[in-house]
């Protein structure tokens, strides 16, 4: 054999038992062994906050729209032609303001011939009295001048409401929202001079459910809200005891102070009443999970380092935060990595620094 060759053949034996016995004695034991070590000492860290219970007042929130307390229309009781309209329709107005004149005609004349016939009827009775005493009148005939006398007393008084009627006042202080009759027009018995609105205090009505009505009290207190921006608060003065047969709901009428006269007729509002307070937990929707039963909860690790899952429910969400039952009263709940993790899984848990935004 060519001596070349068989130098290259023993070269290449050597080899091959050198990178051999690297491999069976200086790699495959260490490697399997380190990459054990990593896995069985290898925890997840997850960050948590601590987090309790509060108070939560839970309301009922009522659908409504805004109503005024009183509205009327101002009607004619004697007829006659209107001589003078002092009030336009949109002015405010105070209890007695006049509203509507009409022409008194006759009625002045009538008053004055009424009085006078009274005087007339309450001298004749005195003297009747006088001559009683004396012996000269009997008690019949005393008797008949006090009829006399009071008949002409009531007639004097109804020719003074008559009088009176010619003039149309305002009932109460509030706001004249319509006055169809004119100076010149002719009111019969009954027509309409002008239609008032009582601004202060206002009403909000609503309806609620045969679920809900038991949980409004009569006096308690409710927040109006009209828009975003306007609030006020209110009282629950009436709570109907017949639901509507159509819909099956009750009427609630929310009492209101509206001194500004901001609160106008037929606008749509919202009424909440507190119906409860309970003890929940505000959190972040963004901590939220779903468990492999679909049910939302959050994940929270325990006093042994494990993950926990608790579900919850929601009773109030109010901007970027939920109001939530369920959880215990305090816990350390996972606000990041809890993606990552499984119920009974030991992890490693990093205390949120305060002030801190998830």
């Amino acid at each position: 054999m060519n001596k070349s060759i068989l130098i290259a053949i023993i070269v290449t034996f050597v080899l091959a038992a050198w990178v051999l016995s690297g491999i069976l004695f200086n790699g495959s034991t260490p490697v399997s062994d380190a990459s054990t070590i990593t896995q069985k000492d290898a925890v997840f860290s997850v960050l948590v906050r601590e987090v309790t219970t509060s108070d939560y007042t839970r309301s009922l929130s009522i659908r409504g729209r805004t109503e005024a307390i009183r509205t009327v229309v101002l009607k004619s009781e004697v007829e006659g032609q209107v001589i003078e309209t002092p009030v336009e329709k949109g002015e405010r107005v105070e209890k007695g303001t006049l509203i509507c004149q009409i022409a008194p005609n006759e009625r002045i004349a009538n008053l004055e011939e009424a009085r006078a016939l009274m005087e007339q009827r309450r001298l004749e009775y005195d003297a009747a009295r006088e001559l009683s005493e004396k012996g000269h009148r009997s008690a019949t005939q005393v008797a008949q001048s006090k009829a006399q006398f009071e008949a002409a007393q009531a007639r004097m008084k109804m020719m003074q409401v008559a009088l009176d009627n010619t003039s149309i006042r305002a009932p109460f202080d509030g706001l004249v929202d319509d006055r169809p009759a004119d100076v010149g027009d002719f009111l019969q018995i009954g027509g309409s001079c002008a239609q008032i609105m009582q601004e202060n205090p206002f009403l909000v009505v609503g309806e609620v459910s045969e679920r809900d009505v038991n949980s409004l009290i009569l006096g308690s207190d409710a927040t109006i809200f009209i828009a975003p921006e306007f609030r006020r608060k209110g009282r629950i003065r009436y709570i109907s005891s017949t639901a509507a047969e159509r819909t099956r709901t009750f009427r609630v009428e929310v009492v209101v102070p509206n001194p500004d006269h901001i609160l106008r007729d037929g606008r749509t509002a919202e009424i909440h009443v507190p119906v409860e307070t309970i003890r929940a937990h505000n959190l972040s929707p963004s901590i939220l999970v779903l468990d492999t039963d679909g049910r939302l909860g959050v994940r929270a690790v325990n006093d042994k380092n494990h993950v926990e899952f608790h579900p919850v429910t929601i009773v109030s969400e109010s901007g970027n935060s939920l109001w939530v039952t369920g959880p215990p009263d305090t816990m350390h709940v996972i606000v990041s990595g809890q993606e990552f993790v499984t119920s009974g899984q030991e992890v490693h848990p990093v205390i949120e620094q305060e002030g801190a935004d998830t």
